[in-house]
Formats: structure tokens, sequence, C-alpha cells
């Protein structure tokens, strides 16, 4: 079965590859700003914050300096919505994360 197009948006994997970390993706403008700049902010502090962010419970003094590295606007809401879809991307990967955030691409 073929899936139907999308209206505006075209379904061939080649061109709408997102490459881990580009969240251009996002109908949200906003959230894709701060979900790219977090991404960016974990991967500079390196494994440990990944792991942190996958096996953690999102509290305590690690993730006080994941916060400080991440984008700077965060409200409480805004930093622990990133953390949860920063969790998903550790715990599953990029590709699930991108596929389940935007399925009709695919």
């Amino acid at each position: 079965m073929v899936k139907p197009q999308v209206e505006g948006r075209k379904t061939s994997i080649a061109e709408n590859y997102f490459a881990p970390g580009d969240f251009s993706f996002m109908t949200d403008k906003f959230k894709e700003r701060y979900l790219s700049k977090d991404y960016i902010a974990l991967n500079k502090l390196g494994s440990f914050a990944w792991d942190f962010i996958e096996n953690g419970k999102l509290e305590g003094p690690i993730i006080k300096q994941i916060r400080e590295e991440c984008w700077e606007d965060h409200t409480d809401s805004t930093f622990m919505n990133s953390m949860k879809d920063m969790k998903f991307i550790a715990e599953f990967g990029w590709d699930t994360y991108a596929n389940c955030v935007c399925p009709d691409l695919w």
C-alpha cells in the first residue's frame, strides 16, 4: 500500500531525512529552537549527560549543570519538556524520535 502524499510535504525519505539534532521538521518553531540548542548542549557536555538523561530521574545537581548549558530562556516547563524529548532520543535513538514526532513524512 502506498501512503498518500500529505499536502505540502514530500514523502521521499531521501528528501526528508533529518540528521541528528536537526529539528527543522517541527511545526512549533519555538520548540524547534530550544530543542536544537539543548541537543547541542548535551553533545557538548558529552556522554555522561546523555547517560544521565537516559537513566536519571531528571533531578539533582547534574540536571542543574545540564540546565546551565541549555537554552537560556527556558521556563521550568519548557526545560522539563525538552529533557523528556532528550530522554526519548537517548533511549530510542534519533531516527525513532524523528519518525514518531513526524510520521506523515514517511
